[in-house]
C-alpha cells in the first residue's frame, strides 16, 4: 500500500528468515533488498549505497525529462503554426499528418475546423489566444495558429456517424464560444 502511495520509497527488508519464499515474495513487492541477519557493516553500507545512487539516478532521469518536457512545451506553438499551414495549403502527405497528430496528442481522425476573422486588419493574438483558451476549455484540445490575422483551430470531435447532429454539435460550439468571449472578455 506504501508502494502505491509513495512509489519513490525505498525498501530494504532486514531479517532472521532465511526462506526463499520471503525473499521472492519481498522482491515481487518491489523491495530492493533482502538481507539476512546477522548482517555486517560493510553489507549494509553497500546496499545503503546502492540504494541511494538509484535514488539519485531516478533524479536525474526526472530533471531531464522535466527539461525535455518544457522544451517541447516551448516549441509546440510553433509546430502547431506549422501543421496549421500544411493543413490549409493543400498538402496532401497522410504519413506527415499522422506522425504530426501523434506528436501534438491529437489522434482523432475528424476535428471542427473554427476559422475566426476580424475586421480588415485580422484579429490580435491576444484576441486570438482568448478564443484558443476558451476552446481548450471546451474541448479540452485545440491545435492552432493565427495567420495573417485570421485564427484557424482544429478541434478534435468524436466520430459521428449522423451529419446533421455533427453539425448541430458545430453550431452550438461556434455559438458557445462566442457567449463565452462577450461575457469573459468583454470591456
Amino acid at each position: 500500500k506504501i508502494k502505491r502511495n509513495k512509489p519513490k520509497i525505498k525498501f530494504v527488508i532486514l531479517s532472521a528468515y532465511s526462506k526463499f519464499d520471503y525473499a521472492q515474495n519481498a522482491l515481487k513487492l518491489g523491495v530492493e533488498d533482502y538481507i539476512l541477519k546477522p548482517v555486517k557493516n560493510q553489507k549494509m553500507y553497500e546496499v545503503i549505497q546502492s540504494i541511494i545512487t538509484k535514488i539519485e539516478a531516478e533524479k536525474i532521469r526526472e530533471e531531464e525529462s522535466n527539461i525535455l518536457k518544457h522544451k517541447v512545451e516551448n516549441i509546440q506553438p510553433y509546430i502547431e503554426d506549422e501543421f496549421v499551414m500544411t493543413v490549409i495549403s493543400g498538402a496532401n502527405d497522410a504519413n506527415y499528418f499522422d506522425d504530426m497528430l501523434k506528436f501534438l496528442d491529437m489522434n482523432s481522425y475528424k476535428w471542427y475546423c473554427l476559422t475566426a476573422a476580424g475586421n480588415s486588419t485580422g484579429i490580435s493574438e491576444l484576441l486570438f489566444e482568448k478564443i484558443q483558451e476558451t476552446v481548450e476549455r471546451v474541448s479540452g484540445k485545440v491545435i492552432g495558429a493565427n495567420i495573417g490575422g485570421n485564427g484557424i483551430l482544429f478541434i478534435p470531435i468524436k466520430v459521428l456517424k449522423d451529419n446533421q447532429k455533427l453539425h448541430t454539435n458545430s453550431l452550438e460550439l461556434a455559438n458557445y464560444i462566442q457567449i463565452k468571449l462577450k461575457t469573459e472578455y468583454s470591456g
